[in-house]
């Protein structure tokens, strides 16, 4: 088997252990240690659970989500974080860190083809840790306080993550994959993309065509429709703000990452080539590509308008 076959086989591995992880958070989630300064409740209060999945050896933003047990979204509390790493010897304290809140979504659900409604509405933002350095890859502990808003309360849930020595997905620092994903030339706009309200200039030109223009160039990977993490409307809908920004200044490009037509006729979501090019373990994935070509930033997952916006602006100056 080549390098290529190998790198492709454990993406599709990635995947299935992704579904396993999710559960193992949900299970673990509200089983961290006591304290507090305002109020003690119970740890299982509150659940957190990361919005990412490919965390490396290196520096990482590390997003998460915080529900009530009844599932209901949790925005606007303080929280601060200790990562401990998983050893023979037990949880061994490595570092910590204040999350930020960011408001990601607007208000509103939205219905796919099959009439389900998707994730916007019910998480309207995301929790983040910037700069966070896993300095060994294994698995994690992630323990959080969490200064619930308006009363104080204070809860103490937990997260276990694995932190990888070389990352899935196309990483900071690679170059961008020179690929030629479908374009709206010759294409009715169902052929290409699922969003509601597409904007046309996400589907003009190729990712290849793009590198050559030397400037910033934002890849999208999402599909509203067939999104599995239920993610993919909001994230598009936060590039469609900032593209309105940005657009005169940087490229923008939108990929459904899987085939449309075998998800619309014979249900399976078979990844476009693109996709596996750039290697995605999951979805949505939206990347910076700085005017060099190579990858400057990655988000997986949720993400707010101001941190496309601050890497644009880095690549800008």
């Amino acid at each position: 088997m080549c390098e290529g076959d190998d790198r492709a086989g454990r993406v599709r591995s990635r995947w299935g252990r992704g579904l396993l992880t999710l559960v193992a958070l949900v299970l673990l989630a509200g089983c961290g240690a006591g304290g507090g300064a305002v109020v003690e409740t119970k740890a299982t209060e509150v659940v957190a659970l990361a919005a990412a999945s490919d965390f490396v050896v290196g520096e990482n933003r590390f997003p998460f989500a915080l529900f009530t047990q009844q599932m209901e979204f949790v925005s606007g509390s303080e929280v601060e974080v200790e990562f401990f790493m998983i050893g023979k010897e037990g949880a061994e304290p490595r570092f910590g860190g204040r999350a930020v809140y960011r408001e990601v979504a607007e208000a509103g659900n939205h219905v796919h083809e099959e009439g389900e409604e998707d994730l916007h509405g019910a998480v309207e933002g995301v929790y983040v840790v910037d700069g966070v350095k896993f300095d060994e890859a294994g698995f994690w502990r992630v323990e959080l306080t969490v200064t619930m808003p308006v009363t104080g309360v204070v809860e103490h849930p937990t997260m276990a993550l694995e932190v990888l020595a070389e990352p899935m997905a196309i990483g900071v620092g690679e170059a961008a994959p020179r690929s030629r994903n479908l374009t709206a030339d010759g294409r009715e706009p169902g052929e290409i993309t699922t969003m509601s309200e597409p904007v046309p200039e996400f589907y003009e030109e190729t990712v290849v065509e793009a590198l050559v223009r030397g400037r910033p160039l934002v890849v999208a990977f999402a599909s509203p429709v067939f999104c599995v993490s239920r993610m993919c409307g909001p994230v598009m809908e936060v590039v469609a703000r900032v593209h309105a920004d940005y657009g005169g200044r940087v490229g923008f490009i939108h990929v459904e990452p899987y085939d449309l037509e075998l998800a619309r006729t014979e249900g399976r979501l078979d990844m476009v080539e693109t996709a596996r090019e750039w290697r995605l373990p999951t979805e949505p994935w939206v990347f910076v590509v700085g005017g060099n070509g190579r990858v400057t930033a990655r988000f997986e997952g949720l993400f707010a308008a101001e941190e496309l916006a601050a890497e644009l602006e880095r690549g800008l100056r």
